[in-house]
């Protein structure tokens, strides 16, 4: 893979985490809930489901507009959904070398560089590395859809403002 990815990835990872840590928080508390291989799962059935539903759309000239829209969004929310995934990857990188987890700034910033590093280099494998992107992209999806459905249950341990508490 390009260094160009690379660069996105830490780009828009930085902006986003610092920007809404208490989304990635969430995230991280919604995976852990629903597990990675299912949020994957259901990420995957997204990013096949979504173009078809446009498709769908797209067979009418009322629903064009619809089509356009859908894979407009669709666009975006890959791009968020690599991003996420490399977040997450490095939460999990950083949380399996150190024992105690601190969410702080600090934190936020060295999950973000670890994952798009590491997401990175994984990607950037000649044989299998598009296909670890496709799956970096259903879990990223998978974790929006976790954090939809499972990422504001009031025992969560995240209260509004204080993202960056020191548990």
């Amino acid at each position: 893979m390009e260094s160009g990815t690379l660069a996105v990835l830490i780009v828009l990872g930085l902006i986003g985490t610092l920007a809404w840590p208490l989304a990635v928080r969430r995230g991280r508390l919604a995976v852990q809930r629903v597990g990675l291989a299912t949020a994957t799962g259901w990420g995957l059935l997204t990013l096949i489901g979504t173009p078809i539903l446009a498709l769908l759309f797209a067979i009418t000239i009322i629903g064009l507009p619809v089509a356009v829209l859908i894979l407009a969004i669709y666009a975006v929310g890959i791009l968020a959904a690599s991003v996420t995934a490399a977040c997450v990857l490095g939460d999990w990188l950083l949380s399996s070398v150190w024992s105690e987890h601190r969410p702080g700034p600090v934190w936020l910033i060295g999950a973000v560089l670890v994952g798009a590093v590491a997401l990175w280099l994984l990607i950037s494998i000649k044989v299998i590395g598009p296909i670890l992107w496709i799956v970096a992209i259903a879990s990223g999806l998978g974790v929006f859809g976790a954090v939809l459905l499972h990422g504001r249950d009031p025992d969560d341990g995240v209260i509004e403002g204080e993202a960056y508490r020191v548990d």
